[in-house]
C-alpha cells in the first residue's frame, strides 16, 4: 500500500468546481477526451441536497507494468460528494487493486467570489499482485498524479472557454 497527496489550484469557487465534477459533459471531455479513458460512464447518481452519491464505470488506459500486472484497469468507482464539507470521497472496485481517496476543496485567495480554489487530494493505493505489487503501486501513483495535474489545466481551459483543447503532457 502506498499513500500519496497532492495539491492543485483551480480558477473557480469550490461550489463551481463541484458543479463541474457532477457535469456529465465535463466528465466525458476530461476523462475520455483529455485523459484517454476507454470508458467513463456515470451509472447511478442520487442527489440528496447536501450529499450526492455516484457509481461510475471507468477504464483508464493501461501500459507497461500496470497492464502486465492488472490486465484491464476497468473499475467501478463509488463516491460521495459532501457539499457541506466541500469534499469528494471515493473508492474503486477492481479485482487486483484498490484506490481510496478524498478531495477537499477550500476557497483560496481572499473573499468569497475571488474565484480561486485549492484542491487537496489524498490517495491510498493498494495492489494485490504478488511480487510486483509495490512497483505497480508506484507506477499507479505517478499516473494518478499526472492525471490530476492534467485535470487542473483542463479545468482552467474548460471554465475559460467551455471547451478545452486536448492536453498532452
Amino acid at each position: 500500500m502506498i499513500r500519496v497527496s497532492f495539491t492543485h489550484h483551480l480558477p473557480c469557487e469550490p461550489g463551481t468546481y463541484w458543479d463541474l465534477v457532477l457535469d456529465r459533459e465535463y466528465g466525458q471531455a476530461l476523462f475520455v477526451g483529455a485523459l484517454g479513458f476507454l470508458r467513463y460512464d456515470v451509472k447511478e447518481e442520487h442527489d440528496m441536497v447536501r450529499h450526492v452519491t455516484r457509481v461510475i464505470d471507468a477504464e483508464p488506459p493501461a501500459s507497461g507494468l500496470v497492464k502486465f500486472a492488472a490486465g484491464s484497469l476497468r473499475y467501478t468507482e463509488v463516491a460521495v460528494l459532501d457539499r457541506g464539507e466541500s469534499s469528494y470521497t471515493f473508492r474503486t472496485l477492481h479485482p487486483s487493486s484498490k484506490v481510496e481517496g478524498r478531495m477537499l476543496c477550500t476557497r483560496s485567495g481572499g473573499a468569497p467570489g475571488s474565484g480561486r480554489t485549492t484542491r487537496r487530494t489524498d490517495l491510498e493505493i493498494t495492489v494485490r499482485t504478488p511480487f510486483v505489487g509495490p512497483s505497480v503501486e508506484r507506477a499507479m501513483a505517478k499516473e494518478l498524479e499526472r492525471s490530476y495535474a492534467v485535470s487542473e489545466v483542463f479545468t482552467g481551459h474548460w471554465l475559460g472557454r467551455k471547451r478545452a483543447p486536448t492536453y498532452t503532457p
